[in-house]
C-alpha cells in the first residue's frame, strides 16, 4: 500500500496547478515532425494514449521501449490511421525476445493528397501539384536488469519531405518499466524523440540572385550568383512521459486494466491521460480513455467529448499463432474524427 501511496503522490505533484490555468503565451507550433506524437496503435488510442506503464505488446515500440521486454512470443503489428483530412499515417512493427532482452523494428510514414502549387505571383495556381510526407526508421533494445527492473532504448531516423526538399533527423527514445511488487502496480517513465534539430534543403530552395547595389553601383549585368535559402531549423516533439498503470481485476475471465500517464512535451502544455480496458476470457476487450489538453481546453469552440476515445479487440487463435484486431475512435474536436485499425500477429 505504501507504494501506492507514494506512486500517487508523485503523479500528484506533476499535476500541479499551471496545467489548469490559462497560459499567458503558449509553445504550440514550435516543433516539427509532429506525426511522431501520432499514436501507432489501436489499442493504445482506445486508452487515450495512456500506455507507457502498460507497454505490454508490440505497442510498446513507440510509447515505452523497455516494455518491450514483455513480449513472450515473436509479433508483429500494422496499424492504419485515418487522421486529418485525407492525411493517412501507417505503421509497421517488429519484435521478438531474444537470449539477452527484446529486440524490435518499427517503420511509419504518414501521406498526404496532393495540393495544388500556388505562388506570389499565380496565387490561383501555376496548374502543378506536389505532396509531401513524413516517414521514420527505429530499432529499439529491450533488457531487464531484475525481475522487477526494465530499461529499452530506441535509435530514429526521421524523414521529412515536400516536393523536392526534405529534412533528416535523429533521435533516441529512452525507457524504465518497474513492476513494485504491489499486486500489479506498474510505474513506468519514457523521454520520446530525443535529438537533432531538422532544416530542409532541396532544389527547389536554389535561386538566382543579383544584389541590387550591384545593378545600381556597378551598373551590373554579368550572369546572376547561385545561391541558396537557409531554412530555420525546428526541434522535434520531444516528450517526457510518467505513467502508473493497475489492474483492479485480473482472474482466468475478467480483466480490468487502469491507466493514468502525465506528459510534458516542449511544445505544450502539460497533458493527462486516463484510460481503462475490460478484457473478456482473454479475448474480448472493450476500451476508453481521455486525453485532458490545457492547450485545448480554453478554445470555447471545442467541446467536451475533444480528447475522447473508445476502441474494441478482438483476439483469436489459428494454430499455435495469436491473432489481434483493434479498433479505436478519437474525438480530435475541430480537426474532426480520426479512426484506428490495427492487426498484429504473435507466433
Amino acid at each position: 500500500m505504501r507504494k501506492l501511496i507514494l506512486a500517487i503522490m508523485v503523479l500528484t505533484g506533476i499535476l500541479n496547478a499551471s496545467i489548469f490555468e490559462k497560459p499567458d503565451f503558449t509553445k504550440v507550433g514550435t516543433s516539427g515532425a509532429t506525426f511522431l506524437k501520432i499514436n501507432t496503435s489501436a489499442r493504445v488510442q482506445g486508452l487515450g494514449g495512456a500506455f507507457t506503464a502498460v507497454a505490454d505488446d508490440i505497442a510498446a515500440l513507440s510509447m515505452n521501449p523497455a516494455g518491450l521486454t514483455n513480449l513472450k512470443k515473436m509479433s508483429i503489428a500494422f496499424n492504419y490511421t485515418k487522421w486529418i483530412s485525407d492525411v493517412k499515417y501507417n505503421y509497421l512493427a517488429f519484435g521478438m525476445p531474444v537470449r539477452f532482452g527484446a529486440i524490435g523494428i518499427q517503420v511509419g510514414y504518414l501521406t498526404m493528397g496532393e495540393m495544388e502549387e500556388t505562388t506570389l505571383l499565380e496565387p490561383d495556381g501555376t496548374g502543378f501539384t506536389f505532396d509531401a510526407s513524413s516517414a521514420f526508421v527505429g530499432v529499439t533494445y529491450g533488457r531487464s536488469m531484475t525481475d522487477k527492473l526494465s530499461v529499452g532504448i530506441t535509435a530514429k531516423v526521421i524523414r521529412e519531405a515536400i516536393k523536392r526538399n526534405s529534412a533528416v533527423g535523429y533521435a533516441i527514445d529512452l525507457g524504465t518499466y518497474y513492476r513494485t511488487g504491489f499486486k500489479s502496480l506498474r510505474i513506468a517513465m519514457a523521454v520520446l524523440n530525443f535529438g537533432t534539430k531538422m532544416s530542409f534543403k532541396g532544389p527547389d530552395l536554389d535561386i538566382s540572385y543579383v544584389p541590387s547595389e550591384w545593378k545600381d553601383r556597378y551598373n551590373f549585368a554579368g550572369t546572376a550568383l547561385p545561391s541558396t535559402f537557409k531554412t530555420t531549423p525546428y526541434n522535434l516533439p520531444l516528450v517526457f512521459r510518467m505513467g502508473i498503470a493497475y489492474d483492479p481485476v485480473n482472474n482466468v475471465r475478467h480483466r480490468l486494466t487502469t491507466a493514468l500517464d502525465v506528459l510534458h512535451p516542449n511544445d505544450g502544455q502539460e497533458k493527462v491521460l486516463f484510460g481503462m480496458e475490460y478484457t473478456f476470457n482473454r479475448i474480448f476487450s472493450l476500451r476508453v480513455g481521455y486525453k485532458l489538453d490545457p492547450d485545448r481546453l480554453w478554445d470555447e469552440d471545442e467541446d467536451y467529448t475533444t480528447g475522447l476515445s473508445a476502441g474494441t479487440g478482438f483476439r483469436f487463435r489459428i494454430g499455435k499463432a495469436l491473432v489481434n484486431i483493434d479498433y479505436a475512435y478519437y474525438n480530435n474536436g475541430l480537426l474532426g474524427n480520426n479512426h484506428f485499425v490495427t492487426v498484429g500477429y504473435s507466433f
